[in-house]
């Protein structure tokens, strides 16, 4: 037989999915290194860690902009620029 794929049905509003909670359904965890992944970081050699500020920051500037950003902030941007992209 011919199989078909199921488009996905969103239960809530596009303003109530930020990009944050897509992106960690589908890609998993989105810190830019391991120990960050799952808050309580237990690497022993953090106390001498010279890049691990870096890090933090990162991960905190990655969150700060895909949890605020909308699946209704990206329809909004793609009617802006106007093409056949699809989302």
């Amino acid at each position: 037989g011919v199989q078909t794929c199921a488009l996905p049905i969103l239960i809530r509003k596009p303003k109530d999915y930020t990009v944050g909670m897509i992106l960690r359904l589908t890609e998993g965890s989105l810190a830019p290194v391991g120990c960050l992944e799952y808050g309580e970081n237990d690497c022993p050699r953090q106390e001498m860690c010279a890049t691990l500020k870096l890090w933090k920051m990162l991960d905190e500037s990655i969150k700060s902009v895909v949890d605020k950003v909308t699946l209704e902030d990206l329809l909004e941007w793609q009617e802006e620029v106007g093409s056949d992209y699809v989302i």
